[in-house]
């Protein structure tokens, strides 16, 4: 069955057709078509519809091409597409477009499929612009859509353009782009779907205010924009050689829906050289900033903050300070001394002074009350003479902390305990020390003579690896990874530790060796090929290891 129906319409006329049916039968598909034909039957557009649940009602715009007669045409391809409908037609209400001045608002509407309203405006050559966009919600009935607002010099040439998928979470939009030459320009919106017809909108410009950038004196706040696409604002300051200062940045997005964004922090020197910086790529995570960098030389300084996504707008806070460095000095036994890790690689000296064979106790921990729901951080605590003596690594704060570390010194004089930062963790500590009133020994610890060399419990036994002298005195260094005892003789560089053994009927001998035992002294990991020492071939047991002297 085709029916034709016939109307006039001028060239440039957009038009509306509404078709709705209701079927004989309660089948729900079935397979008809509406056509728009010339007055000499040439197609000009059609909707072919096979589900008449989802497809129908239909309500389809169309541009006529040239003044005359067409013909709406209703035909039916199926015995399933038969029953009543009605259609009409309409001159489709094109709302939006027109000369859109600086700083005022236009109101349109999505009328159609691939409706395109053009807003008109002029600017000048190096002009830099504002588009913001915004849709009211409350218009639509589905939360995806396809619009894109272009921005379009006067012959539509392509200058830049914004996307809207999720009137959600795309929606307010705003981009920016620089005028290229004085003239006519364009902000088209289109839409690409048939989906929330009707549903309305609001576009407006502006010449992009800069907001940001200056002088900033140590301990103000500088308050600034980012107000477009790679927006850059300088803060400008004088600094001494050696100063540490601390930076601080703060962001409010202009659309509160994000939570990703892409703005960078770069600490130039006068000439624009890199001295550091710092990524910003989760506002909730990764805001509020404070970031420290130690300043080389003296002079003036530049805080740029750069902005490098669409979604990077939005009005921030920026400060700079000298950092506070707390903690250090000299710190008696039985005290406790208080101090901060204030920025990342701050290094706090705590001086004492101790007698040589002493065994002292460390202590350390953190302030849990501070940043309660970080567990990982990069701390040293380590002993120092004229240079690093031993050391402590703290890196999860749940196991690692509280501290208690125990270390003999080798020679009487002053020490320092140094406690480092490795990473951007800011947290207030308090560390102490004390001599221990016992010293451990191997006689006491183990039960053994020192002079006992029988099979069934062997003692000591010497490296085949010999060194001038193994003669001084052996410190009491810790326990090892198996909470064995390890002794240390500082003179010669040697140690006496417990080695475990197939050959004994302990299975375990003392080794006397010139050097520290490898992999933290897991006697478990050597093999007979590894071992570092060996009984003297055809020897047997050595004899005594009288050149010892003493062992602590």
């Amino acid at each position: 069955d085709i029916d034709d129906w016939t109307f006039y319409a001028n060239s440039g006329d957009r038009v509306t057709i509404d078709f709705d049916f209701s079927p004989n039968t309660a089948n729900t598909y079935a397979s008809m078509e509406v056509q728009l034909l010339d007055e000499y039957d040439n197609w000009v557009e059609g909707r072919y519809i096979q589900d008449i649940t989802y497809e129908l009602p239909l309500n389809w715009q169309v541009e006529i091409p040239d003044s005359g007669n067409y013909k709406i045409r209703v035909v039916s391809y199926s015995e399933d597409a038969t029953g009543e409908y009605k259609v009409s037609w309409s001159l489709a209400q094109d709302t939006g477009g027109g000369n859109l001045a600086a700083g005022t608002v236009g109101y349109g509407a999505l009328d159609y499929y691939n409706d395109q309203d053009d807003w008109t405006f002029y600017a000048n050559s190096g002009d830099r612009v504002t588009v913001d966009f915004s849709l009211s919600q409350n218009t639509f009935t589905n939360q995806y859509t396809s619009i894109e607002v272009q921005l379009l010099d006067e012959y539509d040439g392509w200058i830049n353009a914004a996307y809207i998928y999720d009137i959600y979470q795309d929606s307010p939009k705003s981009f920016q782009a620089e005028i290229p030459y004085s003239g006519n320009y364009t902000i088209r919106v289109v839409t690409y779907s048939d989906d929330n017809i009707g549903a309305e909108y609001k576009v407006s410009w502006s010449l992009v205010q800069d907001t940001g950038g200056g002088n900033l004196a140590a301990g103000t706040v500088g308050y600034g924009a980012l107000d477009y696409y790679n927006d850059i604002d300088d803060w400008t300051f004088y600094a001494d050689s050696g100063d540490k200062v601390t930076v601080n940045f703060i962001f409010s997005p202009k659309n509160s829906n994000i939570t990703y964004t892409y703005i960078e922090l770069q600490l130039l020197d006068q000439n624009g050289g890199w001295i550091d910086y710092d990524y910003i790529q989760d506002i909730y995570s990764e805001l509020p900033l404070n970031w420290q960098s130690e300043i080389p030389y003296s002079g003036n300084y530049t805080i740029r903050i750069v902005s490098y996504s669409e979604d990077a707008t939005g009005e921030y806070e920026v400060s700079w300070s000298l950092a506070q460095d707390t903690g250090g000095g000299n710190l008696a036994a039985g005290t406790t001394g208080y101090g901060s890790l204030d920025y990342y690689y701050d290094e706090d000296d705590w001086e004492i002074y101790g007698n040589a064979g002493d065994t002292i106790t460390i202590d350390f921990n953190l302030d849990n009350s501070i940043y309660s729901d970080i567990y990982y951080a990069g701390i040293e605590i380590q002993l120092h003479d004229d240079g690093m003596i031993d050391y402590r690594y703290i890196q999860d704060l749940r196991y690692d902390l509280p501290l208690n570390w125990q270390f003999q010194l080798p020679n009487s004089g002053d020490y320092t305990i140094r406690v480092v930062s490795y990473s951007d963790y800011i947290n207030s500590y308090k560390v102490s020390w004390y001599v221990s009133s016992t010293n451990s020994s191997a006689s006491g610890n183990q039960g053994n003579s020192t002079n006992s060399f029988t099979y069934e419990q062997p003692n000591l036994y010497m490296s085949h690896n010999t060194v001038s002298s193994y003669t001084g005195t052996y410190y009491f260094d810790g326990n090892d990874s198996n909470n064995n005892p390890v002794w240390v003789n500082f003179d010669c560089g040697c140690y006496i530790y417990k080695f475990s053994v197939a050959f004994t009927s302990s299975g375990w001998v003392w080794v006397l060796q010139p050097g520290p035992p490898t992999t933290e002294w897991n006697a478990a990991s050597y093999t007979t090929a590894e071992w570092p020492w060996e009984i003297p071939l055809g020897e047997g047991w050595s004899s005594d290891i009288d050149y010892v002297s003493t062992i602590n």
